[in-house]
């Protein structure tokens, strides 16, 4: 394939979760430092502009159709669990509770796949494996993407990922279970970290502390660089939890002497993660008296946004993160970006797949995969024992392979 060619970088950047945000930032920096001197343009579902979040500008998947790639051109999806991903849980993404709980009214008589389709005005079978009529001709490839539930589609939805996946360009996966179905399937893939772990050499931290924005510098001017704990939180993952959650961050705040950053970072149906993180911090302030706030009292207790104030820029979130104590949570790129900038960090819910599967492969600090909630207080001490070699030495083994594998992918582009 002639290097003159375009590449386009397709996933779901066009709603405010941390990973979706952050895959096309790291994956434009890595290919200018391997020499990919090709343009750039980025396609999600929907067209959007996310640029002052700290995200990119997309246009729709479906404007292949009207505008089609060059004979050259690549469509390179850029990371996510997006392989066993359906239109359903697609447009409860981009169009909140509300609409999505009508789609599922509806899915008896319907089809929620089928109706959430329509809604978003696809002519694609998947929202996420296309193939290379689907991409206007382009080639396709998959980079380092999740598909841990493959083997609990329908035949039909099964047989339709089969056979996209078979003309894939280049296909790396990051995780064993989905190179497993693949492999069964008869399909050949690399199992590649997650390329989000190439974070901390295309964006040091001495980079993002300079760009802080006011809101994030203010942040961290009272919570005290490399001194506090930092907590994330799904909506879902944590339901029912939250009472003992509280409990285990009251007894490692007052057995470590920790502030705490209540970290956002994921606001999208799904992930909303700024309710839970508030009912935490509601509940810390009522166990110390309504203090919780207050620096003067004990450490303090932060959340970095409400649910009614703006989000931080991408690269805050990441500057938060690399410059905690400790992170514990049971967002998956949380707990990667914590690895790659050498964070003690706890995953946190055995029910959170792709954070479990993630962590069993690519963590030796936490070889049996996310900790119960009930967990949270001892595992957090544990990690934070972990010496600075045994971190250095999993950074260094995940950025290796997060190096090789994209790597192979820019051999093929020569």
């Amino acid at each position: 394939m002639s290097a003159d060619g375009q590449l386009l970088v397709a996933g779901a950047f066009d709603r405010y979760n941390f990973g979706d945000l952050l895959f096309p930032r790291v994956l434009s920096r890595a290919l200018r430092r391997l020499g990919v001197e090709r343009p750039l343009s980025y396609l999600a579902t929907t067209s959007a502009d996310l640029r002052a979040m700290g995200g990119v500008a997309t246009r729709s998947l479906d404007s292949l159709r009207e505008q089609p790639p060059g004979p050259r051109d690549l469509l390179l999806f850029a990371g996510g669990e997006i392989l066993d991903a359906g239109w359903a849980g697609t447009y409860a993404a981009l169009s909140g509770p509300a609409r999505a709980f009508a789609v599922k009214a509806l899915d008896r008589a319907l089809g929620a796949e089928r109706l959430s389709r329509t809604l978003l005005q696809s002519h694609r079978e998947l929202p996420w494996v296309c193939s290379r009529e689907e991409a206007g001709g382009a080639d396709v490839a998959y980079a380092a993407v999740g598909g841990s539930g493959l083997d609990r589609l329908t035949p039909r939805r099964r047989e339709a990922v089969r056979r996209r996946l078979g003309e894939a360009f280049d296909l790396s996966v990051r995780d064993p279970r989905t190179l497993e179905i693949l492999q069964a399937w008869g399909l050949e893939a690399r199992l590649a970290p997650d390329g989000v772990v190439l974070a901390s050499e295309l964006f040091p931290r001495e980079e993002l502390l300079r760009d802080l924005s006011p809101a994030g510098r203010e942040l961290l001017a009272k919570l005290g660089e490399g001194t506090y704990f930092c907590l994330q939180l799904g909506r879902y993952p944590s339901r029912g939890h939250l009472g003992e959650i509280a409990a285990q961050v009251a007894a490692l705040r007052a057995s470590h002497g920790l502030p705490v950053l209540l970290l956002p970072l994921g606001l999208a149906p799904a992930h909303e993660d700024p309710r839970p993180l508030a009912e935490i911090r509601r509940r810390l302030e009522e166990r110390s008296g309504g203090r919780a706030r207050s620096s003067g009292m004990g450490p303090p207790v932060l959340l970095a946004s409400a649910p009614s104030q703006p989000p931080l820029p991408v690269t805050d979130l990441l500057a938060l993160i690399a410059s905690a104590r400790l992170f514990a949570g049971t967002s998956l790129h949380g707990n990667l970006t914590a690895l790659t900038y050498g964070v003690p960090r706890v995953g946190l819910g055995p029910g959170v797949r792709k954070l479990d599967l993630f962590l069993r492969t690519w963590d030796p600090t936490q070889p049996n995969g996310a900790a119960a909630f009930s967990e949270l207080a001892a595992c957090a001490a544990t990690a934070l024992e972990i010496s600075p070699a045994d971190l250095e030495a999993a950074r260094s083994h995940v950025l290796t392979a997060g190096w090789q594998n994209l790597r192979q992918l820019v051999a093929k582009l020569a």
